[in-house]
């Protein structure tokens, strides 16, 4: 082909009846290749993202039931109530590693997505033509 702006010719143009077979098949097959590997990437992000957040939910629960049911608000520990240093020591922390977790899960569930479609993810996106 001449490039984008050129008008093909015939030959260019049309391919024989094998050949536009063969084409067709070929594209059916990645494609139907491609759908499952996206169906694939997609149950893992949603499983990781519900295991994560049944994380996240019982952190809370738990915070919320020892602040709750035990008296630390009366309780300071150098001039700061026990009720604002448990969450901040104990909760955030806990928030943190999850979102660690989950991005390291993330980046290597695509890393195998990328593998199974024969993607180079370290190589920068094409640009588009301006």
């Amino acid at each position: 082909m001449r490039g984008p702006q050129a008008i093909p010719t015939v030959a260019e143009a049309l391919l024989t009846r094998g050949q536009a077979a063969d084409h067709a098949r070929s594209a059916g097959a990645d494609s139907d290749q491609r759908a499952q590997a996206v169906r694939s990437l997609i149950r893992a992000q949603l499983r990781l993202a519900l295991l994560l957040g049944v994380g996240f939910f019982t952190a809370v629960v738990l915070t919320s039931l020892l602040l709750v049911t035990t008296g630390l608000g009366a309780i300071t520990l150098w001039g700061v109530p026990l009720s604002w240093a448990v969450p901040g020591v104990g909760f955030f922390p806990v928030l943190l590693g999850l979102a660690w977790y989950y991005r390291r899960r993330a980046e290597a569930n695509e890393r195998l997505w990328a593998e199974v479609l024969g993607l180079d993810l370290r190589s920068p996106a094409p640009q588009a033509p301006r």
